[in-house]
């Protein structure tokens, strides 16, 4: 039943996380259309129309990027924060009461572990809310992808039923424009000229096998001529593929209006692109007859919906027909000042895009991806974990292995609750808030159930009283956005601070696993930032529990208490002995009774099992 409880509870904040991703994404993704907007408005004639048209595809590429690889969905979410600052995005700030509920418990060693109740546990949207939307949004892009799919079936049918053209003229202007075009290779032998009485202007389909499709009444002539180039301009661009793409990205994004805004943008500048195209290979007297070509057979009312097909076609709208009209009557050709600046804008583009598109390490919460490197041997703990679900990591310095329990639960983020506070500490550190010999904070005469907070606090009592309003202070003082460029550095969990600078930590939206907890300790003790020593010294020396023969423990506990039931138990720490080193991170999970303090107890009784303690 614990199992069952928790394998619930981890697919309602799969959902969550994934509904709040996805309107994190969508915000983003209308920015970058609202920036490719204006840049176009405002560039004009200094971008080609080549460069007005591919800008677009930055928008699909914007859902890649974050997936790429782990570096650059790192870079991804280092940019990010960049966009919160920017924009002034708000975060979202986790409610609880005033009155919350206090427990304390004492600990082994004398280690007091102070949880505080959170109240409900932090969800961006309640799980009925996350499933409901997902549940419209999969009914919305399973529509759209189906009108895709019908499209296709569509573009296979009309393939079928056309016919190759009786009249040998056909062949031979078609073989002529596909010289001037250009065309060579594979791709030029697998495009077709084709008849069909289903059409009523000329369209093209497929994209491994192009299909230029003509209508009965089309003849061999030079008004024939300007539209096969158009045609087979398509072919050379891709743009059946293309077009493809941008339907499929649609499809998933159906819920944002300036997306299907922009894909009807991208279908004008599309072809006005390929006309752009094809003016620069005509001669100047040529222009006005390929003007006249357009309009007389894109002004045909098409009978073959192409939206939703890997085609493209010569029709369109009347409004989007007058600007190619225009676009052909001034037409010039481009100066390679204006296609080297149109390189520019693409690629400071492709710069914004990284900046405002979210990292899908947010959807990665859940676990740490596997690390090949990490020399890991698993463990049977069972025993001295009794009836408690968790995890435990020890890393030993000296053989540089990794003993893991439950390696899926030791990889699976959770909540850090007071464990943060090595970090927190050691942030406002290195950015001079506070310092080792002065780093004393008043009590500003707020209650508290425990006496030991209700008085001035230095960094070590701080940490031995796991103090919130002293940590919680040491954040105001940094601010968000140190904080967040902080996480980002150390690589922290999931680095999410969405969930307000005072409870981010708090059964909130910052994560980490037990095997990042061990990771970061080993990082700490070896200075792998390059902080400055007497930092590192200051925590290390608040972490101190106990010594004895020689050996020194040191740890902090967290406790992450929802509605009166202590759900999720930390004890993180080390034990130094000579020269040897051994980092451990215990993490429990459970209804209620996954405390620090019994955290702590089970560590020491596994350290003693080892002889290390």
């Amino acid at each position: 039943m614990e199992i069952a409880a928790r394998i619930r509870t981890e697919r309602g904040q799969a959902m969550t996380d994934l509904l709040f991703y996805g309107l994190r994404y969508s915000v983003a993704l209308a920015l970058l259309i609202l920036a490719v907007l204006t840049i176009k408005r405002i560039a004009g004639k200094k971008l080609t129309a080549q460069a007005h048209y591919y800008i677009w595809f930055i928008l699909p590429a914007s859902g890649a990027i974050t997936w790429l690889s782990p570096w650059l969905t790192d870079l991804a979410h280092l940019l990010e924060t960049i966009l919160h600052d920017s924009f002034g995005l708000p975060a979202l700030s986790s409610k609880s009461s005033e009155s919350s509920l206090l427990a304390q418990a004492a600990a082994p060693n004398g280690v007091r572990d102070f949880a505080v109740d959170t109240g409900p546990a932090w969800h961006p949207f309640s799980e009925t809310i996350a499933a409901l939307a997902l549940a419209v949004w999969a009914t919305g892009a399973l529509l759209m992808l189906s009108r895709v799919l019908w499209g296709l079936l569509k573009a296979h049918s009309l393939s079928k039923a056309s016919l190759p053209p009786c009249r040998p003229s056909f062949d031979q202007q078609f073989f002529q424009c596909r010289g001037l075009i250009r065309l060579r290779g594979s791709l030029a032998d697998r495009i077709s000229l084709r008849i069909s009485s289903c059409v009523s202007s000329p369209i093209t389909l497929g994209f491994l096998r192009p299909h230029i499709l003509l209508p009965p009444t089309a003849a061999p002539n030079s008004e024939l001529r300007y539209i096969l180039l158009h045609e087979l301009t398509h072919c050379k661009q891709h743009d059946m593929a293309l077009n493809l793409l941008m339907r499929l990205f649609l499809a998933v994004n159906w819920f944002n209006p300036l997306l299907h805004y922009a894909v009807r943008r991208m279908e004008q500048d599309r072809e006005i692109c390929c006309d752009d195209f094809v003016l620069n290979l005509l001669d100047p007297q040529e222009r006005s007859c390929y003007g006249q070509a357009v309009l007389n057979w894109a002004a045909q009312p098409s009978s073959v919906p192409t939206p939703f097909m890997a085609a493209v076609g010569m029709g369109g709208r009347k409004q989007e027909l007058y600007q190619r009209i225009k676009n052909i009557a001034a037409y010039e050709p481009s100066s390679p000042s204006v296609r080297w600046f149109s390189v520019a804008i693409l690629t400071w583009m492709v710069f914004c895009a990284l900046i405002l598109v979210p990292s899908a390490d947010g959807l990665s919460v859940q676990s740490l991806r596997p690390q090949p490197s990490l020399d890991m041997r698993e463990v049977d703990l069972r025993r001295c974990f009794g009836s408690h679900e968790g995890s435990f990591v020890l890393y030993d310095a000296q053989q540089d292995e990794y003993m893991v329990y439950q390696e899926a639960a030791a990889r699976r983020r959770v909540s850090p609750n007071s464990t943060y506070k090595i970090y927190g500490g050691l942030a406002s550190l290195e950015a001079g808030n506070v310092t080792a010999k002065s780093s004393l904070r008043g009590w500003d005469g707020t209650s508290y159930p425990f006496p030991e907070w209700n008085q001035a606090q230095d960094l070590n009592t701080a940490m031995r009283h796991s103090v919130n309003w002293y940590f919680q202070s040491l954040d105001q003082s940094l601010g968000t956005q140190k904080l967040q460029d902080f996480y980002d550095l150390i690589n922290y969990g999931n680095r999410d601070l969405t969930g307000g600078i005072s409870k981010y930590w708090m059964e909130s939206s910052l994560k980490i696993s037990p095997l990042e907890q061990v990771m970061l300790l080993k990082d700490l003790h070896e200075n792998k930032w390059g902080f400055q020593e007497q930092n590192i010294q200051a925590i290390k020396t608040s972490l101190r529990i106990a010594e004895k023969s020689g050996a020194v423990l040191s740890g902090k506990t967290g406790t992450g208490m929802v509605e009166g039931r202590k759900t999720n138990g930390w004890f993180i720490g080390s034990v130094e002995s000579g020269t040897d080193l051994y980092i451990f991170a215990l993490n429990l999970q459970g209804k209620d009774g996954a405390s620090g303090r019994k955290a702590m107890e089970i560590t020491q009784e596994i350290l003693a099992d080892q002889g290390i303690w």
